[in-house]
């Protein structure tokens, strides 16, 4: 069984990013478990903090090398990665040349309301994760368009098009 820890780059209770991270989770797949990696409660980085590492920074950490894949799930704030995203990331790269990222495999996903989705936003991180040691899966890439009819009330995929598109999105993870 595949572990796969998905990182939701938004705080937002009603992230439209962590609503399709939880469809993700929900269709499921037989070879693939999931958790998600909570970054709510990491400070802001600082070097000063990290003479007596904060326990949320251990517990992100700790997280992180315990799954065999990083999915992170991206909104697009001003063409780019939300801060809190990027925060996490500077935490879980650290120390240098020891962060938790090393070696790991990452996928990429966003939600976004906008017609690319979050394609500027995936290009900044895509430069960031190669940076922190993270090997990125490169297909199928998903920058998907919000529509407020896109999952069901019970939070799956309504249309088989977008059903497909994410089952094999999970067949990519699995591999």
């Amino acid at each position: 069984m595949k572990k796969i820890g998905i990182i939701i780059g938004s705080l937002h209770k009603e992230s439209i990013n962590r609503k399709v991270a939880e469809a993700f989770i929900k269709m499921g797949h037989p070879t693939l478990n999931f958790s998600v990696i909570d970054i709510s409660q990491l400070p802001l980085f600082s070097e000063d903090l990290e003479i007596k590492t904060p326990a949320a920074v251990e517990t992100f950490r700790a997280a992180i090398r315990s799954n065999d894949l990083i999915l992170i799930m991206t909104p697009e704030y001003n063409r780019s990665i939300p801060g809190v995203l990027k925060n996490a990331l500077d935490w879980g790269s650290r120390p240098y040349a020891q962060g938790a990222f090393i070696g790991k495999q990452a996928a990429i996903a966003g939600v976004a309301l906008g017609s690319i989705g979050t394609a500027a936003a995936q290009v900044h991180l895509r430069s960031i994760l190669s940076c922190i040691g993270l090997t990125l899966i490169r297909q199928p890439e998903m920058y998907l368009t919000w529509k407020p009819d896109m999952l069901t009330d019970e939070g799956l995929p309504r249309d088989p098009k977008t059903v497909a598109f994410f089952n094999k999105f999970l067949e990519a993870l699995a591999q």
